[in-house]
């Protein structure tokens, strides 16, 4: 459903798949942002760089139960939420906010869903 909910959005999808923190040795990230709200069981994993941190909890839409439109439903909720939140950083990079001002919004959302 993860790939239909992304195709119902224009999102190309040929080639995706989950990657491991390893295989990403070379990125030195300006911003990590966690999502994971116990994605299969798992725990976030803990970026120990020097880039500024957030976590925003996202319940996973795969784990609802329900019928097939409510998990579409619970896709889309998600998928916008993101959008709002990921636009607001965007805009807020586009006015050259600097290190602190970022921070603060990204903290900003860490209690919302």
């Amino acid at each position: 459903m993860t790939l239909q909910a992304l195709k119902s959005r224009g999102v190309p999808v040929k080639g995706l798949h989950s990657k491991s923190w390893d295989n990403l040795d070379s990125l030195i990230p300006d911003v990590v942002i966690t999502v994971c709200d116990n994605a299969a069981g798992e725990e976030c994993p803990l970026w120990l760089g020097e880039a500024l941190k957030a976590h925003w909890g996202l319940a996973d839409p795969s784990s609802l139960e329900g019928s097939k439109e409510e998990k579409m439903q619970a896709f889309d909720d998600t998928m916008n939420s993101l959008a709002t939140r990921i636009n607001g950083l965007v805009g807020l990079l586009k006015q050259q906010a600097d290190k602190n001002q970022v921070q603060i919004y990204l903290n900003s959302w860490h209690s919302k869903n």
